[in-house]
């Protein structure tokens, strides 16, 4: 079985919630729970602390500092050993082993696939938009501000998120970090995450990366996890001057189109075997 991780950041409020699922769901199966907190000051760590000292499931991983996502998710893997690794976001509810055993059961049945990505559904019910194509400008112009209702871009938009309306288990360009299972030998072929991305893009670069290291990524709607929070830089109000998520945000895609420029016109050069 898989180890799980979790990756926390100022996550109190979400550790206090939704932790207690991952940690019986982690005792159950007897796998560790590696959670890497990258510097909280909100009293994130001391939870985490507790935590590890009444369940010998958790391992707390603390990076000193804030290194972003992508650091941490390889703080992940090497505390992991030789495991392959469930990343789940703090806001993630793993209320029992199902979804854990789902995923790793069809890793097992599908020696191709590097990455594989659950459904996730909001707190309002609705599925959220969780297997994408790679973004293009158009696409993140319509999922990023009010002008996406405009028709050409309302149809990029579409595009961009139509994975997501797969009902039964599919190849697909990436998935959200906010919850995948990620096979050891994919990741070590991709050569981990890319810690240049601070926050945001990181899981659809390393998606990239897998394909081209010639493993498959795959969308499995018949898995599904409750994904609570909408994340800060999703707001069609919110700006580059007034928001730091949305800056950081513009940031990673420009990483993102910067190492494969072919991207911008929606012709990835990544591919699966």
């Amino acid at each position: 079985m898989p180890a799980i991780a979790v990756v926390t950041h100022r996550s109190r409020r979400w550790i206090e919630r939704l932790i207690g699922g991952a940690v019986a769901t982690a005792e159950q199966l007897e796998v560790p729970l590696i959670a890497v907190d990258n510097a909280s000051d909100d009293g994130t760590l001391e939870l985490l602390q507790e935590l590890g000292r009444r369940s010998p499931s958790v391992e707390l991983v603390t990076l000193g500092r804030n290194l972003g996502y992508a650091a941490a998710v390889n703080a992940a893997f090497a505390a992991a050993a030789d495991r392959d690794v469930m990343v789940i976001n703090p806001d993630v509810e793993l209320l029992g082993p199902e979804p854990v055993t789902g995923l790793a059961g069809f890793l097992a049945e599908r020696p191709d696939v590097g990455v594989v990505g659950p459904r996730l559904v909001g707190d309002d019910g609705e599925a959220q938009a969780s297997a994408r194509r790679f973004p293009t400008p158009a696409a993140v112009a319509a999922s990023m501000t009010s002008a996406g209702r405009l028709g050409p871009l309302r149809r990029s938009r579409a595009r961009y998120e139509a994975p997501s309306a797969a009902s039964e288990p599919a190849s697909v360009d990436w998935v959200m970090g906010a919850a995948m299972l990620i096979r050891r030998r994919a990741y070590e072929a991709a050569r981990g995450w890319d810690a240049g991305y601070f926050l945001y893009v990181e899981d659809a670069d390393f998606c990239r990366r897998v394909r081209r290291a010639g493993w498959d990524v795959v969308y499995h709607p018949g898995v599904e996890l409750h994904h609570a929070y909408a994340r800060e830089s999703s707001s069609a109000e919110a700006s580059v001057v007034s928001s730091l998520a949305r800056r950081r945000h513009f940031r990673s895609f420009a990483r993102f189109w910067a190492k494969d420029p072919m991207a911008l016109i929606g012709r990835s050069r990544a591919r699966a075997r």
